[in-house]
């Protein structure tokens, strides 16, 4: 099992929902001199079959596929969990909403000390008092104090850090102070994540990065700090859109394919008790609200999915307490039968989106030009003039200055698909949908299609939509500095 490789299936699993003229399939084989004939006849046979699973492995004449079945996880006895009354345990993203439930779980029923981690500073302890006092004081801040003091009050120490958990050299710091405060840690819940809301023609490698960072890179900075100790158990918060799929997640599921292989690959090595939890979609909402930006008909149908059958925290808590009790390396919690929610995801294909927003887009009552930094300018070449109809067309909008930028007017992934797809038509140009994203603007882009029409324009407005291309490319064969305080742990990378 190589967790490294695992995320290929983030790609393979999101392809056929947001181009469903495709299918992929993803097969494991063994390659050496001795087998290569047998290895032929079954990526042959494999190929030319009528049914394509997912993901399929060979090992030697033998043919693997992925699957899951129902499997009941026993209440927790007396003596049976590998929780510990007033245990020492570490929570990454411990100030999120999945995290702080954890934090409050154990507070309450154990007592616990808590190390939470997350990426908003905190003033000092005595300055607490007089922060909640001052309405002027950011609200995250003042939350974020107010959470840690609701803790304390349950029974639990807290230590609070800001810190990145795919920073290595940050996360020494932590776990070193930790452990001069509390002595051992206990066990690690590995909460933290970004998510991931968009599709793939309009990904950017920095969305991609901010996506991976928690899960893919965060582990192994949790790997390099616990494995050569005693650590009781690692919980990694995976979801089961590794599993199913669903539009607008190839970079969530990719990484989350990560923390499932991880898992399974930890138990091989012998080290402490690893448990990946696919968790199925939540009464909480704070990521989803991230799809009404880009893809608002995905998140209308994931909050009524949400609503009818999300699980509550305490319902969370419960599954936790019964995972500590078993051995398994990975379990997928969900009211719903995972073959259901896969079809579900697949009436999501994003053909029907488009269309949607084909069929509502023609015909409707058009608004004022939102207030906006940018000033506005008129169009003033013909392509500008034939872009900006387009824009005003599709947005609603009574009309659009040439310097505004698109996300900015309200336009989102699937209006973006729409839009490229009638300049293909008037300029007659293969464009991609990343072009949004690269010349985000209507002067912009008539440079790119018509640039024998360029007229003198304001430099400093022009270079940083023109230099987003070319910083976007070169991001492709460069890794962002931040992470080379982590190139000792990602080197760990190629023996998964």
């Amino acid at each position: 099992i190589c967790p490294a490789r695992s995320t290929v299936t983030g790609p393979c699993k999101i392809i056929p929902f947001e181009y469903p003229h495709l299918s992929c399939t993803s097969i494991d084989v063994s390659l050496n001199a001795d087998n290569l004939s047998i290895t032929a006849r079954q990526l042959s046979s494999e190929l030319l079959a009528d049914i394509k699973p997912e993901i399929v492995a060979f090992r030697g004449c033998v043919r693997w596929s992925h699957s899951f079945r129902p499997f009941p996880l026993k209440q927790a006895g007396h003596g049976q969990t590998r929780l510990r009354k007033n245990g020492v345990y570490l929570i990454t993203g411990g100030f999120g909403g999945l995290g702080y439930a954890v934090a409050e779980f154990l507070a309450d029923s154990l007592q616990a000390s808590l190390i939470l981690t997350g990426r908003t500073e905190l003033p000092e302890r005595q300055d607490w008092e007089s922060v909640l006092k001052d309405d002027t004081a950011a609200e995250t801040v003042r939350n974020r104090i107010e959470k840690i003091l609701a803790l304390e009050k349950l029974g639990a120490n807290v230590l609070a850090f800001s810190a990145d958990v795919a920073d290595l050299s940050q996360m020494q710091t932590v776990v070193g102070q930790s452990r001069e405060q509390f002595g051992q840690i206990h066990g690690v819940f590995h909460t933290a994540g970004v998510p991931g809301a968009g599709l793939i023609q309009l990904k950017s490698p920095e969305a991609v990065e901010k996506v991976f960072a928690p899960k893919v890179w965060g582990t192994l900075v949790l790997d390099a700090l616990f494995r050569d100790t005693d650590l009781e158990f690692m919980i990694l918060y995976s979801s089961v859109t590794a599993i199913t799929g669903g539009m607008g997640e190839v970079d969530y599921c990719a990484a989350n394919a990560f923390l499932d292989a991880y898992s399974h690959h930890n138990r091989v090595r012998g080290r402490f008790p690893t448990f990946a939890i696919n968790w199925g979609v939540w009464e909480w909402d704070a990521w989803q609200s991230d799809l009404m930006t880009v893809l608002p008909d995905v998140y209308q149908s994931v909050r009524t999915m949400r609503e009818k059958h999300g699980l509550t925290f305490s319902q969370g808590n419960e599954v936790l307490s019964r995972v500590l009790c078993g051995n398994l390396a990975q379990v997928a919690v969900s009211p719903q039968n995972l073959s259901y929610l896969t079809t579900w995801w697949d009436r999501l294909k994003i053909s029907d989106l488009a269309d949607t927003v084909q069929e509502t887009g023609t015909d409707h009552k058009k608004y004022p030009r939102p207030q906006l930094q940018t000033p506005y300018v008129p169009p003033v070449t013909e392509a500008e003039q034939a872009i900006v109809q387009v824009w005003a067309q599709a947005l609603s909008l009574e009309k659009v200055g040439i310097h505004d930028r698109f996300f900015e007017l309200g336009g989102n992934s699937l209006v973006g698909i729409r839009i490229v797809g009638q300049m293909r038509k008037i300029f007659d140009k293969n464009l991609s949908a990343a072009i949004l994203y690269e010349s985000p603007t209507v002067s912009a882009l008539g440079r790119l299609l018509a640039p024998e029409t360029e007229v003198e324009t304001d430099e400093q407005t022009v270079n940083p939509h023109l230099e987003r291309g070319r910083k976007r490319r070169k991001l492709q064969s460069k890794r962002p500095p931040r992470f080379k305080k982590t190139s000792e742990v990602q080197k760990d990378l190629r023996g998964f």
